[in-house]
C-alpha cells in the first residue's frame, strides 16, 4: 500500500491498508447495493462505431462516478455493461438507502 492509496478507496479504508497494509473481512448487517445494466447494449453495439459506443460508455460511467462522489457512496467496479456501487459499507451511512 504505497502513498497512493488515499486517491483510490474512502479515507477510513485508505488508513487502514496504509498502517495495517490488509483488510480484514468486515459484517455489516444492512447494506445498500446499486446495479445498473445498459440496456439494449447488443443493438447498441451492431448501430454504433466502436469509438461511439466505447464515449457513450464512458460518459454514462463519468456520471454515475460523478454521483458516487457527490453521495458517499462506494463504487465497486463495472463491467463491459454494467455498474456496481454501494452504501453503508465504507462508514456507517443511516440513511444509505436514499443515497
Amino acid at each position: 500500500a504505497g502513498g497512493r492509496v488515499g486517491g483510490s478507496f474512502p479515507p477510513r479504508i485508505a488508513e487502514i491498508l496504509r498502517t495495517r497494509g490488509k483488510l480484514e473481512a468486515e459484517q455489516h448487517r444492512v447494506v445498500s447495493v446499486f446495479c445498473a445494466e445498459i440496456a439494449g447494449l447488443d443493438f447498441l453495439v451492431s448501430t454504433m462505431t466502436p469509438d461511439s459506443l466505447s464515449d457513450l460508455i464512458d460518459r454514462l460511467y463519468e456520471q454515475f462516478d460523478a454521483l458516487c462522489e457527490e453521495h458517499g457512496v462506494l463504487k465497486f467496479g463495472t463491467t463491459n455493461d454494467g455498474y456496481i456501487a454501494a452504501t453503508n459499507i465504507a462508514e456507517y451511512q443511516q440513511d444509505h438507502a436514499e443515497r
